[in-house]
């Protein structure tokens, strides 16, 4: 019976799939701790940042549907005045 007097070196495979040894795969667990509360970080700073488009987006729908009330108002002072005064204007 043979029997094997190794140690077993646990190996992480890499994305290009080269082995890293065990020492090596630590740092890279705290390397991926770090991208991940960075990711986190990010996350955050971009729903904050879509909110604030949100918010502006309806802000700036309001301000178009309010100038489009005063076009509308503008065109039926024009109309009013053109038919009730003998003097017509000339676009």
């Amino acid at each position: 019976m043979i029997q094997k007097s190794e140690k077993r070196i646990d190996i992480v495979r890499d994305v290009s799939g080269s082995e890293i040894t065990k020492n090596e795969a630590e740092s890279l667990h705290l390397c991926c701790n770090t991208r991940h509360g960075e990711r986190q970080r990010l996350q955050s700073s971009l729903k904050a940042e879509v909110e604030y488009l949100r918010s502006f987006n309806k802000q700036l729908k309001q301000e178009r549907d309010d100038l489009n009330d005063y076009i509308y108002e503008l065109s039926v002072m024009v109309y009013d005045f053109k038919h009730t005064n003998q003097y017509s204007l000339s676009y």
